[in-house]
């Protein structure tokens, strides 16, 4: 069974911001990695907030229970690997 394929360059560019956090969503496992490597990407993308938490939101609907949350967490993670 092949491992999945992992962005070497995007990760090496998480870890060097989440030194201090300790958290590194490309080897996260559950439900919370996925999230934070989802929004990740989706801002390295080029997405809006708003668009990535509309996604989330589809995406994980048993997670979050209003909008409000979804948006949250999703600028809560652009502050905190803002480059």
């Amino acid at each position: 069974m092949a491992l999945p394929a992992v962005n070497v360059a995007w990760c090496a560019a998480v870890r060097r911001v989440s030194q201090t956090s300790g958290l590194d969503p490309c080897f996260d496992a559950g439900e919370d990695g996925e999230v934070n490597r989802h929004v990740l990407e989706a801002m390295a993308g080029g997405r809006s907030l708003g668009a990535i938490a509309r996604e989330l939101a589809t995406r994980f609907p048993g997670r979050f229970s209003m909008f409000k949350a979804v948006l949250d967490q999703v600028a809560d993670l652009s502050v905190r690997y803002k480059s």
